[in-house]
């Protein structure tokens, strides 16, 4: 039981975080509320905190089992929010990302990814998945690919430069 609320007091926690984390930065947001929003750093860490809130929500216990498509939906959000803190941490440390704080930067990038597999640790996936429904965490972000690609050439902007083929 005490585990039981640690885990609910640390997803409750982080999820908090980073919620405060996105309002913040959506406050001091100058640019295009849309563009704000078609950041795959903002769009999979709201993913992270949802999961993270309704993770707290329902810690269950330890013999009752765990959801089929809850298990994709928690594997999925680890997932996206480990993509963005290695794409941050390799292609975009050093590149201007239009975060205006640098808690925010650390908090969106580096903090929830690790908390998100901190959180796996702790709660590991209780069921064993298909490698279709394991290829299926393959679609959000290429279709979040081909969103960008798609939208940028419209409104002239792409959320990142590795992803606008206007760059050299």
């Amino acid at each position: 039981m005490a585990q039981q609320t640690w885990v609910r007091g640390y997803r409750l926690v982080f999820a908090g975080l980073t919620a405060v984390a996105i309002v913040y930065q959506l406050a001091k947001n100058t640019g295009s509320i849309s563009n704000f929003f078609s950041y795959f750093t903002i769009q999979s860490n709201i993913i992270g905190a949802i999961v993270l809130l309704i993770g707290a929500m329902m810690v269950r216990p330890p013999m009752e089992p765990e959801s089929t498509s809850w298990t994709l939906v928690r594997g999925g959000a680890a997932i996206y929010l480990m993509l963005t803190g290695v794409i941050y941490n390799t292609l975009l440390r050093d590149v201007d990302v239009q975060v205006s704080a640098q808690w925010v930067n650390e908090t969106l990038h580096t903090i929830m990814p690790i908390v998100m597999l901190v959180d796996l640790l702790l709660a590991p996936l209780a069921n064993r998945l298909t490698l279709r429904q394991a290829l299926g965490w393959t679609v959000y972000p290429l279709l979040y690919l081909m969103y960008s690609l798609l939208r940028g050439p419209i409104v002239d902007w792409y959320p990142y430069p590795f992803v606008d083929p206007r760059k050299d």
